[in-house]
C-alpha cells in the first residue's frame, strides 16, 4: 500500500540510509591534514635535544653535541642543536607516517666553522613497520651549507611520495669530515598524518 507515492519498501530504504550515514563513519568524510611529523625538530628550550641520539659508535665520534640558545628566529624560548665534531650522526625518534602520502623535508643550518672536507647533511629513512626496524630505504639527503657566510641558511627541501608500505620514519643530521662546527634548527618532515574521520575514528 502506498501513501503519497511511497511504499513500505521505500520508507525502510530511506530509514536505513539515514541510520547508516548517522552512526557509521564514511570514508568520504575522512581527512588528513599535512603537519610536521618530525619530533622535536625546533629544539625548544623545554625539550632541548631530547629524543635525538648519535648513531655513530664512540670510536668514530670525536667532539660534542649539545643544545644551544642560538635559535634561527632569535626566539628566547627556543634554540638549536649544536654539533662541534666530526663523525656525528644524530637521529630523531621514530614517527608514524601514512603510506603513499606526499612529503617534503628540510631545515635550517648555520656553520660556525667548516673544514675543507667537512660536510653537513639532513636525510630521512623509511620503514615497513611502525617502530623503525624494518628498513625500506634512506631517502635523498639535502646538504646543509658549511661555507661562508656563516649565517642561518635554508636547506633545499627534498620532496616525493612515500611507498605504499611505509609505516614509519626517522630523520637524522650528520656532520662528516673535520672541523664541522654546525647549528641545526627548524628541521621538518611535512606529510599527512593518519586520516581522522569526522566522528573521531582513524582510517
Amino acid at each position: 500500500m502506498k501513501r503519497n507515492g511511497l511504499g513500505r519498501r521505500d520508507v525502510l530504504r530511506a530509514a536505513t540510509l539515514i541510520i547508516a550515514t548517522t552512526f557509521w563513519p564514511s570514508r568520504e568524510r575522512a581527512h588528513a591534514t599535512e603537519a610536521n611529523l618530525l619530533p622535536n625538530g625546533d629544539f625548544a628550550s623545554v625539550n632541548q635535544i631530547d629524543g635525538w641520539s648519535n648513531l655513530q659508535p664512540p670510536y668514530r665520534f670525536f667532539g660534542s653535541v649539545f643544545w644551544t640558545p642560538e635559535d634561527s628566529d632569535s626566539n628566547l624560548l627556543s634554540g638549536a642543536m649544536a654539533i662541534d665534531s666530526n663523525g656525528a650522526e644524530m637521529a630523531s625518534e621514530c614517527f608514524a607516517t601514512t603510506p603513499g602520502a606526499a612529503f617534503r623535508y628540510g631545515g635550517m643550518s648555520k656553520a660556525i666553522d667548516g673544514g675543507d672536507d667537512a660536510v653537513a647533511l639532513f636525510a630521512c629513512e623509511i620503514f615497513a613497520d611502525s617502530v623503525c626496524t624494518q628498513s625500506i630505504t634512506t631517502l635523498d639527503h639535502t646538504f646543509m651549507p658549511l661555507t661562508p657566510p656563516y649565517i642561518w641558511q635554508q636547506a633545499t627541501p627534498i620532496t616525493g611520495s612515500l611507498p605504499s608500505n611505509t609505516l614509519s620514519a626517522r630523520c637524522y643530521v650528520a656532520v662528516l669530515g673535520y672541523y664541522g662546527y654546525t647549528r641545526f634548527d627548524d628541521l621538518y618532515f611535512m606529510s599527512a598524518g593518519p586520516p581522522i574521520f569526522e566522528n573521531g575514528f582513524e582510517g
